[in-house]
């Protein structure tokens, strides 16, 4: 979800019932790998569009008491940054907060999944004017068990995006060209972090293997040292060659090649191990 086309269209998808946002900015590009952990795919991001109408989506993982509170208040503090001191109020745009839930919280209402909440009067149902603040929801484990009957096909798709990620049987049968390209997106976040934790493994152990040789070789020539330069050159060698056939993995020509020994004298000190 780095990419703001994406961002834009999964936006529009939940505020479907009302004039689409014509493009976005994404204010918080850097997230985290560990944003993608698993089956879950977790956001947080902060975007603003031409007219400066902030957008903070965000997906919940965890049922919470205070989810209420919490979201109002977060909405309210993104407000209260956009007016710097001697600014009219009539400078202020609005800010939007779509929340995507990975539980159920209304469970009275089991046929809706989708919300959004205003400042509305509380009989006549008349919206307030100018209201600022707008919060939507979606439960995604009760979107994803209603299906798309219940909304646009855009948002079903991303329902689905969410909650199905990582089933390729499931995932195969949605034609929705942004969730396409989102699952592409992922698919190569998932290669370029399997990528890094395979450098940095292959980068630990060829640190380990140098440490490993670097003790063994001052070892030796301590060892030479005290029995005397030729001979105990030659039995650091043979000390370094022994460690290493036992604990680096290397082969019999780079363990030769690292002591000066021949590839005859390490071999016998591998079968002298495997012994």
């Amino acid at each position: 979800m780095r990419q703001p086309a994406l961002l834009l269209d999964l936006v529009n998808a939940v505020r479907g019932h009302l004039p689409p946002v014509a493009d976005i900015e994404i204010l918080n590009p850097a997230i985290p790998p560990e944003a993608i952990t698993g089956k879950i795919i977790v956001l947080d991001i902060l975007a603003r569009d031409r007219i400066g109408q902030r957008f903070n989506v965000e997906m919940q993982i965890r049922r919470q008491p205070a989810l209420p509170l919490r979201s109002v208040f977060y909405l309210g503090r993104i407000m209260s940054g956009l007016l710097e001191v001697g600014q009219q109020y009539a400078s202020l745009a609005p800010v939007v907060g779509i929340h995507l839930l990975d539980f159920t919280w209304f469970r009275d209402h089991p046929h809706k999944a989708c919300w959004r909440f205003v400042l509305r009067d509380d009989k006549s149902g008349d919206v307030l004017p100018d209201a600022l603040l707008e919060l939507n929801l979606v439960e995604l484990p009760k979107a994803d068990r209603l299906g798309e009957n219940d909304w646009n096909m855009p948002l079903s798709a991303w329902v689905t995006f969410f909650k199905r990620a990582q089933e390729p049987d499931i995932m195969s049968r949605i034609e929705y060209p942004p969730v396409r390209e989102a699952l592409a997106t992922l698919a190569q976040i998932s290669e370029d972090d399997q990528a890094r934790i395979n450098a940095m493994a292959r980068k630990r152990a060829l640190m380990d293997q140098a440490a490993l040789v670097d003790e063994a070789r001052t070892e030796g020539l301590a060892e030479g040292r005290e029995e005397g330069r030729e001979k105990g050159l030659t039995e650091a060698a043979r000390s370094i060659a022994g460690r290493l056939v036992e604990q680096s993995g290397l082969d019999d020509a780079t363990i030769a090649r690292l002591t000066g020994l021949s590839e005859t004298d390490v071999d016998r000190l591998r079968q002298q191990a495997t012994n």
